[in-house]
């Protein structure tokens, strides 16, 4: 098991695409991190309640700097895609993804 820091303007999919080389891993990556929560900014902007709000969107940022588990074990983990991978993979861009 390792862990991943999570970059601004990261979604859960940019996280399963960085770590796992699949967006199939998002799954996987909300078994192991329960505690996983949206970007308060994101969803201000997007007019949903940041504070009273319970759930997590998954088109939306995750909160910047969290801690994510990653199994680097896992059947899901495509090392030859991870290998192709050179940049930051952030496709979430405040006010642009309603």
């Amino acid at each position: 098991m390792t862990t991943a820091t999570v970059k601004a303007r990261q979604t859960v999919y940019d996280i399963a695409l960085e770590q796992y080389g699949t967006c199939e891993a998002v799954g996987e990556i909300l078994v192991l991190n329960p505690q996983i929560a949206n970007d308060s900014e994101a969803l201000v902007q997007l007019g949903i309640d940041s504070i009273g709000e319970t759930g997590f969107y998954l088109d939306v940022a995750v909160a910047p700097g969290t801690q994510l588990r990653i199994d680097d074990e896992s059947d899901l983990m495509r090392k030859n895609t991870l290998k192709e991978l050179e940049n930051d993979i952030t496709t979430y861009r405040y006010g642009e993804n309603d």
